[in-house]
């Protein structure tokens, strides 16, 4: 969780660009537990907090299933009216893998600012555009951050 952390914090970074607030990405704190069986056999354990099942939602799995929300209002930072579409962020990305990162962000930023408006964004489309982003742009194919509630 430590590596989808570090992620995140990139991913977060690149959405304070857009000219209105989205919600960020964070990832709970985990420990791996070590246990001495009394065989001599080690198993290790991953503990992480629990999550409150009324506050937290999960929004895609390991198995490539994906769950809608509700839509949240953007919140405009400028008077410039707000435009959003994460398929051009996928877009960007998928069109250039070689050139670096901040260029497809860039890139993607310039593009929405042209695109037709919306005034709402549905979260999970948010999540998901952060996985594709971890895989394609992040990591370059070597990983993929998924599962995210």
């Amino acid at each position: 969780q430590g590596k989808a952390q570090s992620f995140a914090s990139k991913f977060n970074e690149a959405i304070l660009k857009l000219p209105f607030t989205l919600p960020t990405i964070e990832f709970l704190p985990c420990w791996v537990y070590m246990v001495q069986l009394a065989s001599g056999e080690r198993k290790a354990y991953l503990v992480e907090p629990s999550l409150d099942v009324n506050q937290y939602k999960k929004f895609n799995d390991n198995q490539g299933n994906v769950y809608t929300s509700r839509a949240v209002p953007l919140v405009r930072q400028t008077r410039q009216k707000p435009t959003f579409g994460l398929g051009t962020l996928l877009e960007v990305i998928e069109e250039s893998d070689e050139e670096s990162e901040e260029s497809n962000i860039e890139s993607a930023i310039n593009k929405e600012r042209e695109q037709a408006t919306e005034e709402e964004v549905d979260q999970s489309d948010i999540l998901q555009a952060f996985s594709c982003w971890t895989h394609k742009v992040a990591s370059r194919r070597r990983y993929l951050v998924c599962d995210l509630q």
